[in-house]
């Protein structure tokens, strides 16, 4: 086997441990204490009922888990859109904008409608971000809220790794 092919098969091994432990995120508050202490103290590969329980997942939480990935992706890419300059506010505009582009989506999809809360005042652009963020928060609840946030990037790291090409 070569050096290359051991990369991508301890990638690939890094990437299904990764969608386990989401999965069970998700999972923890439904699961009986002696399961999740069992399931936390042997760690397995993500098999067909993790794989269910994503996909479960994304289907509750599409807008937000999209809009994580997508702003995630970005900033693996290093899409110039999505690089922080530590010099400027514009830098919030990209998940402000992603976040509420899915957030429209999704309520015209069906999702029903996700309003942000008003946490800061909302003139200051990462105030933006939080108050949506906060929106999806009470929307969702704190495992949910945390499990989708963890999916998106669990997504983005997935496309980056396995379908966009290397970056050179």
């Amino acid at each position: 086997m070569t050096d290359e092919e051991c990369k991508d098969e301890e990638q690939d091994e890094r990437l299904l441990k990764a969608g386990w432990w989401i999965a069970l995120l998700y999972s923890a508050p439904t699961l009986p204490i002696p399961i999740l202490v069992g399931k936390l103290t042997h760690p397995e590969k993500m098999g067909v009922s993790e794989v269910l329980t994503l996909v479960d997942l994304f289907l509750l939480t599409a807008p937000l888990t999209v809009g994580v990935a997508v702003i995630a992706l970005g900033h693996i890419r290093e899409w110039s859109f999505f690089v922080w300059d530590s010099s400027s506010l514009a830098r919030w505009s990209a998940p402000v904008i992603v976040l509420s582009v899915t957030t429209l989506l999704g309520a015209w999809l069906g999702y029903g409608e996700v309003k942000p809360v008003t946490v800061w005042d909302s003139t200051f652009p990462p105030a933006r971000l939080v108050n949506i963020l906060a929106g999806y928060l009470v929307a969702y609840g704190p495992f949910t809220f945390l499990s989708s946030v963890a999916l998106g990037g669990y997504i983005a790291w997935v496309i980056n790794a396995k379908i966009l090409p290397a970056k050179q």
